[in-house]
């Protein structure tokens, strides 16, 4: 009995045995796992402090001031005399709203004509010249000045000349007749302009004189000169009398001789 059932678990066995043979699983390949890399963890205190970069604040540059600047130009700037010149003058960097313009340095200036922008505008003058003259003409506003040359030519159609008589001379004065005389001269206009604007002077207080007010191109008029030599010793004085015009000058010289 014993040795059946020893039999019976061999074959089992076996019979188990060739049933795994014939039947074989297929294997599953497994993909392997990719194992992460720790990332190390560091101790707070071991962590870098960050550099924190400040960029310096840049200085503003201030921009530069314009300088106010003034500009002049005189058309004509070089002609005979008489003539008209336009006096143009135009600032920069500022506008004003009031700009003097004088023709000449003597020229005590008017306001010019403002124009367009910050020019301004004058007519000015210039009368005949006996000689050849350099004038200034000026333009300023608000302390900003500039100023130009202007050249005036001598002109042949605008001339003055004069002529005297008598011209120096000599006379008595005899204190027992008459304490006072008055001498008449002549000047003559030789010119062709007309001659006005007459000063005339004497060196000896005891001597007065009448200057004619206007002579006419080709005429002539008057100049007197009165002595009064009543508080005058005897003897003979030299006594110059002075006639200027505009633009000319004449001296006489009078020798008196004074006796009682």
């Amino acid at each position: 009995m014993k040795t059946k059932i020893l039999l019976a678990l061999v074959l089992l066995a076996l019979a188990l045995t060739l049933a795994g043979c014939i039947t074989q699983q297929t294997p599953v390949e497994k993909t392997p796992t990719a194992t992460a890399t720790p990332t190390p963890t560091l101790a707070p205190s071991a962590l870098p402090s960050p550099t924190i970069r400040v960029s310096p604040t840049p200085t503003p540059t201030p921009s530069p001031e314009a300088n106010p600047e003034c500009t002049i130009t005189v058309n004509p700037n070089d002609a005979q005399g008489p003539f008209k010149a336009g006096v143009s003058a135009r600032f920069f960097n500022i506008d004003p709203a009031n700009a003097t313009i004088k023709c000449t340095q003597t020229d005590s200036g008017v306001n010019g004509e403002k124009k367009e922008g910050a020019q301004f505008f004058r007519t000015c003058d210039y009368a005949s010249v006996q000689t050849r003259k350099i004038e200034t003409a000026s333009a300023s506003a608000e302390g900003v000045s500039c100023e130009t040359l202007v050249v005036v030519e001598t002109n042949t159609d605008f001339t003055k000349s004069w002529s005297f008589s008598p011209g120096d001379e000599s006379f008595t004065m005899n204190k027992s007749v008459s304490n006072s005389t008055t001498r008449n001269y002549t000047i003559q206009n030789a010119g062709t302009l007309e001659l006005n604007t007459f000063t005339c002077t004497a060196d000896k207080n005891f001597a007065t004189l009448l200057c004619p007010p206007k002579i006419a191109p080709g005429s002539s008029a008057p100049f007197n000169a009165t002595f009064s030599v009543s508080g005058q010793p005897d003897g003979v004085q030299n006594v110059v009398l002075t006639v200027m015009e505009k633009d000319l000058q004449k001296t006489v010289t009078v020798t008196v001789s004074i006796i009682s």
